[in-house]
């Protein structure tokens, strides 16, 4: 896969939007973004992204032009494991704190429109509070008929523990929004998966464009090259911060060692004195080696199988290379991915819970030998690299700059999403558009 690099806009250059990014501190929600920014400056937009200080020398490689770093990474321990509901919580909370914060900086240089991750919500807020425009970029599924029971485990928004943060962080900025519209129905969305993937589409807002995954170069992750080039390759990877479980790893390898394939696996920041082996790159079996963190992209182009935890990103990624999926989710977001791998026939999903080399083996000579699967897995492929990637999702930015519609109604206002058929990524149909402003 060859990528073409950017160049840097000469100093004095004419720029046009003023687009803020606020994200959350997560790897899987940060590098979504990054090509989108990218194609963004590009075009020759301003570009100020909002997100924790390990990200900066990516974000400033994809060209941003300013990194604040006014959001940090909760406590280890802060979230119970596969909590939802937690997360969504402290997540909140970290909102209400970060919208003042927000607008203090960008009091005298207004943003033209705010993007902000599906969980980002004190950059929605503060789009509000601003009345510029918002879109939301959502590297899950977009919000669908019952997804409040299916990652929530609620019949309700109101049952959900994270609804009372919610209504105190509507009420004090003055929107007018119940939660549930909040949380569900944007003005205008970016979904970074395709839609035959999506689950339940035929219940979501118009307001969503499926573009699929946006990739670009990715050079902060390094370099990787095969050590066995005559074999095929097996990788594993269990989410952009793995640190799994000895046990894991030890059933991994009585489950592959045998079967003649290179497996490069990821396995965090637990590597131990045990036969895990305390250095990176190390090697506990003849065709096995470990590695702290893989450079996906650069594995999957080459791969002929992956084992993963199913989150968003890596499954589009997956798609984006034709490679078949063992997935081994850890969470509800995770379990809803699994069963839509299995349900199209792009692979197969296991239960975490007593997971046994055997078991591992079974589902991975099973997804590389059936032909089925390697058909659906071809045409998903295609789909995947025809979705529009970060070029429509800059579409879709430009059009809310165009538009220029606040996000969110004021306290008093109503609040009624369109409803409809789901949409695919535009290419340019429609009415011709005003140009955009100039920065301020």
């Amino acid at each position: 896969m060859t990528w073409q690099a950017q160049p840097s806009r000469p100093p004095g250059e004419a720029l046009g939007a003023h687009i803020v990014v606020v994200t959350i501190p997560q790897p899987g929600h940060v590098l979504p973004t990054l090509a989108v920014v990218s194609e963004l400056v590009r075009r020759g937009h301003r570009v100020t992204y909002v997100a924790s200080e390990e990200f900066a020398g990516p974000v400033r490689e994809a060209g941003a032009d300013l990194f604040l770093p006014l959001v940090g990474r909760p406590p280890v321990g802060a979230i119970p494991d596969g909590d939802l509901e937690a997360g969504v919580l402290l997540l909140a909370r970290q909102a209400s704190e970060l919208v003042p914060r927000l607008l203090d900086v960008f009091a005298r240089d207004r943003p033209d429109v705010v993007l902000h991750d599906l969980l980002a919500w004190g950059g929605q807020v503060a789009a509000h509070r601003m009345g510029v425009p918002a879109v939301q970029l959502n590297c899950s599924h977009a919000p669908y008929a019952g997804w409040e029971t299916e990652m929530c485990g609620v019949s309700s928004l109101r049952q959900a523990a994270f609804h009372d943060a919610f209504h105190s962080l509507l009420s004090s900025n003055g929107v007018g929004a119940g939660v549930e519209s909040f949380l569900t129905e944007p003005t205008s969305g970016v979904v970074f998966t395709v839609k035959s993937f999506q689950r339940r589409p035929e219940t979501v807002s118009e307001a969503h464009t499926f573009v699929g995954p946006a990739l670009g170069p990715r050079s902060f992750q390094g370099d990787w090259h095969r050590s066995c080039a005559d074999r095929p390759l097996l990788a594993i990877a269990m989410g952009s911060s793995p640190d799994v479980s000895p046990s894991f790893v030890e059933a991994c390898v009585e489950a592959f060692e045998p079967v003649g394939w290179e497996v490069v696996m990821a396995v965090g920041d637990r590597i131990g004195p045990d036969r895990t082996g305390p250095r990176d790159g190390s090697a506990v079996a003849k065709n096995f080696r470990l590695m702290r963190r893989i450079p996906q992209l650069s594995v999957l182009s080459q791969a002929g199988a992956f084992i993963g935890h199913g989150g968003m990103g890596s499954v589009m990624e997956a798609m984006y290379h034709g490679v078949p999926l063992v997935v081994v989710p850890r969470m509800a977001e995770q379990m809803v991915n699994a069963r839509q791998v299995e349900r199209l026939g792009l692979g197969r999903c296991l239960p975490p819970q007593g997971l046994t080399p055997g078991a591992l083996r079974e589902a991975f000579l099973d997804v590389v030998s059936d032909d089925r699967i390697a058909a659906r897995v071809r045409r998903m492929r295609q789909e995947v690299r025809t979705a529009g990637g970060a070029r429509a999702a800059a579409d879709v930015v430009e059009r809310a700059v165009r538009n220029g519609r606040p996000s969110l109604p004021s306290a008093g206002a109503s609040c009624r999403a369109a409803r409809g058929v789901v949409r695919g990524a535009p290419h340019g149909a429609g009415l011709p558009d005003p140009p955009l402003p100039r920065a301020h």
